[in-house]
């Protein structure tokens, strides 16, 4: 089993605390980053020295980083935005981890945000381009599932149904786009296993008001899927609850953590 840890931590040092627990509880392999304490600095890895862990370390910055229990990660490609930062496991069989933290709408218009889905899924694609297609991205997104940068041919394309992902890919005006498949779509609401979302935010006196969002989000290539047996929000931590009394909305960072685990084999 590979089992994948992503969590904006909100540069909360608090919330890096808990991550020896965390990894221990679910045997984790991989933990990824976003918004870590002391970004562009060296980050205090007294977290990582507890259990064992490495960073994998980028050739240039990355706002995004990454640790792992063994030497047979790489890293292979950090954007210029270093918003995408892609790592190849070393040995057989060969497996892509694309870590993803785009623009916040709090600074961001969404054309903003679609126009960097669609430059971050044309490097995603560039990157499988005569290696292998068995890619996960997993991240902050900032956009919700049903969002045209996550749904659009040319942004990352990703479908909810996993019959219509095995198709392998769609095309659009005579041009061919590989599908993801993108199962946070069966985590949104209250009557899921988990959380409503991975982060709430309160627009108060807006029309529009979502007040849970799902923008923490993992998706893979169907070569994956059947690989794919857990995805999940993790909202408690051993008996210690990551989420407030009130409304349940996180409280360690703002965000809840997301793990996937993939098989052994990790084929379809």
């Amino acid at each position: 089993m590979t089992t994948i840890l992503f969590w904006n931590v909100n540069k909360k040092v608090a919330a890096t605390a808990l991550l020896p627990d965390l990894v221990r509880e679910y045997g984790v392999n991989l933990v990824i980053l976003a918004e870590e304490p002391n970004e562009g600095d060296d980050p205090s890895l007294a977290w990582a020295h507890a259990v064992g862990f490495d960073p994998v370390r980028s050739h240039v910055p990355s706002k995004l980083a990454c640790y792992a229990d063994a030497p047979r990660w790489e890293a292979r490609y950090t954007n210029d935005a270093q918003r995408l930062f892609i790592l190849e496991r070393l040995g057989a069989p060969a497996l892509s981890v694309g870590a993803v933290h785009l623009p916040s709408k709090a600074f961001f218009d969404v054309h903003d945000i679609q126009a960097e889905a669609a430059r971050t899924a044309a490097e995603v694609r560039a990157h499988e381009q005569g290696r292998h297609d068995r890619t996960l991205l997993i991240g902050d997104f900032n956009m919700a599932p049903f969002e045209p940068g996550m749904t659009l041919a040319r942004g990352f394309n990703a479908v909810m149904d996993a019959r219509i992902a095995r198709r392998g890919e769609r095309t659009v005006q005579g041009l061919s786009y590989p599908l993801f498949y993108n199962p946070m779509w069966s985590f949104l609401g209250d009557r899921t296993i988990g959380p409503p979302g991975s982060h709430f935010h309160d627009a108060s006196g807006h029309h529009l008001n979502h007040f849970w969002h799902m923008i923490d989000q993992v998706l893979v290539r169907p070569s994956l899927m059947e690989a794919l047996v857990d995805v999940r929000l993790v909202d408690r931590i051993g008996d210690r609850s990551l989420a407030d009394v009130e409304d349940g909305r996180p409280c360690a960072s703002d965000h809840f953590p997301l793990l996937c685990t993939l098989s052994e084999g990790e084929d379809s």
